[in-house]
């Protein structure tokens, strides 16, 4: 994982296991502000990252911030479950 100004990258996979230390670094941030998680480095999001993404982004909005989850449209549901586990589109 990578942390620059209100931005952190994750590369190879974002799976359970080390997303504890991923969200820990977003919820730093103020929930009001603008914040850029970039997975386009990664091969796996798993669902319970999804999941808790989408919760993340919420309390970001409610709050007045934005959290962006940049690369994560270079995915592909493994099921029609929109929290499925996402993988990487073969080019």
């Amino acid at each position: 994982m990578i942390q620059r100004l209100n931005h952190l990258q994750v590369n190879r996979a974002d799976v359970f296991s080390n997303f504890i230390k991923v969200k820990n670094k977003l919820l730093e941030f103020p929930l009001t502000s603008d914040v850029v998680l970039d997975v386009s480095d990664c091969v796996l999001v798993d669902h319970s990252v999804i999941e808790t993404l989408h919760h993340l982004k919420d309390d970001f909005e409610t709050e007045g911030g934005h959290l962006l989850i940049m690369g994560i449209d270079e995915f592909t549901p493994i099921s029609k479950h929109k929290l499925s586990v996402h993988r990487k589109r073969k080019p």
